[in-house]
C-alpha cells in the first residue's frame, strides 16, 4: 500500500488530502486522508520527481523525461502535456528534466 520507491515529493492544500509522487515507480498518488484510501496515476515517463496542485483538483507533474503534464481527478492520463517542456542537453541530447514546480493557487500561472 503506496509507492514502491521513496518519495521525491508531496504537496497539500485545505482538503485532508496529499499529493505524492514516487520516483521511478512512475506514480502519483493522491491520498485521501479521511477515508484511508487513494487514487494511482501512472507517470507518462519513467519517473515522476516532482508534483504540485494548482487548486484543490488539478494539479502538475514534471519528471526526467521532460514532460509537464496537468492533471485532472477524473482522469488516470494527463489532460494536457509539453513534451521536452525545457528541450534537450545540448552536450548529449538527453531530456532536460523537471526538477521543480511552483503555482499560484486558483490561477493558471505556473512556472517549471
Amino acid at each position: 500500500f503506496g509507492h514502491q520507491n521513496p518519495i521525491t515529493s508531496i504537496d497539500a492544500l485545505s482538503r485532508e488530502r496529499a499529493i505524492t509522487s514516487g520516483g521511478y515507480d512512475g506514480t502519483i498518488r493522491i491520498w485521501k486522508i479521511t477515508e484511508e484510501s487513494q487514487l494511482i496515476f501512472n507517470g507518462p515517463g519513467s519517473s515522476m520527481d516532482i508534483v504540485k496542485l494548482i487548486n484543490e483538483e488539478n494539479f502538475l507533474s514534471g519528471g526526467d523525461d521532460g514532460q509537464l503534464c496537468v492533471w485532472g481527478p477524473l482522469k488516470k492520463k494527463p489532460l494536457c502535456s509539453v513534451p521536452l517542456a525545457h528541450g534537450r542537453d545540448e552536450s548529449n541530447d538527453e531530456p532536460m528534466w523537471i526538477t521543480s514546480l511552483a503555482t499560484l493557487l486558483n490561477t493558471d500561472l505556473v512556472a517549471s
